[in-house]
């Protein structure tokens, strides 16, 4: 094939996917059957220059057949659209390798394709590999920004934020103890009076009695 990896590796893929079904089942006729207008295989195989002569080359001729069912979709799409297509409308282009093609080549082109498809993935990985390292190099080799005074200022100026609220938190709850106190000992001397003039007038009634 002529091209390049990315265009190489999808299309190699595919054609030892079809080569393999015959060279595993030689006998059954729908693996030696391929629509030559599929999208798959135009998009890969057909796409790359020389893939028309290297399947002639294993043996493939190319047939017009008819056309798969075409699916429910594409049933009510035609059906709605005109009535009056050709017959040629519904006839495909095939590659078909006939019962008497050689298999010993397509087995040598299967065990060739295995080693273009691990050499393709090799060096992607490889490639990957090295991509990786260069951005690893790439960002060792960028100077690493040091902490400037206005970044150690501001940290500063929040630190000693942080302690002169904590502190006039601290400060603020002492006063309130301090009141609380305060307003405890008044009560009680308040109490304690009022005891000493109620047992005093106690004594009076008594004594005038």
């Amino acid at each position: 094939f002529a091209g390049g990896d990315d265009a190489v590796l999808p299309a190699a893929r595919l054609l030892r996917e079809i080569l393999g079904r015959i060279v595993r089942e030689p006998d059954i006729d729908k693996f030696r059957r391929f629509n030559a207008g599929a999208y798959r295989f135009q998009s890969t195989v057909a796409s790359l220059p020389g893939s028309a002569e290297l399947l002639q080359g294993l043996g493939f001729a190319k047939e017009c057949g008819a056309a798969a069912p075409p699916s429910a979709a594409q049933a009510s799409s035609s059906s709605s659209s005109s009535s009056g297509s050709t017959h040629s409308e519904q006839l495909a282009e095939y590659w078909v390798l006939p019962k008497s093609a050689e298999l010993r080549a397509l087995q040598s082109t299967v065990l060739l394709l295995d080693d273009l498809i691990s050499d393709i993935e090799i060096r992607a990985f490889q490639q990957q590999q090295e991509d990786a390292v260069a951005l690893r190099n790439k960002l060792k080799a960028q100077p690493k920004q040091a902490p400037t005074r206005v970044s150690t200022e501001e940290g500063r100026m929040a630190w000693q934020s942080k302690n002169e609220k904590a502190l006039t938190a601290s400060l603020l709850i002492s006063e309130i103890a301090a009141m609380m106190h305060l307003v405890w000992s008044i009560e009680g001397e308040v109490g304690y009076v009022a005891h000493y003039r109620k047992e005093q007038k106690k004594l009076l009634q008594k004594f005038e009695a």
